[in-house]
C-alpha cells in the first residue's frame, strides 16, 4: 500500500467513525480505483455498504478480499 493510500484510508476511517459515510465511501472507492487489490479499502468499503443494506456489494467486496489475500498469502 502506498503512503498516499494509507493517509487517505486513515482520513476515510475517521470520516466513517464520525458518521460521514459519503465522504468515506468516496475515498475508499478512489483508493480502489488506484489499487484494486487494496484489502484494507475493500474491507472498509464492504463494512460501509453492509451498513446501508447493500448486501450483494458487501458480499462481493468480502469475497474479493478473500481471493486477493489467498493469492498473496496462500499455501
Amino acid at each position: 500500500m502506498s503512503t498516499e493510500s494509507e493517509g487517505e484510508l486513515n482520513t476515510a476511517l475517521q470520516y466513517h467513525k464520525a458518521g460521514r459515510f459519503p465522504e468515506a465511501e468516496i475515498i475508499y472507492r478512489k483508493v480502489l480505483n488506484r489499487e484494486p487489490d487494496n484489502t484494507t479499502a475493500l474491507s472498509l468499503l464492504g463494512i460501509l455498504v453492509y451498513k446501508f443494506k447493500k448486501y450483494d456489494e458487501a458480499i462481493i467486496k468480502y469475497l474479493l478480499n478473500l481471493v486477493i489475500k489467498e493469492n498473496k498469502y496462500g499455501d
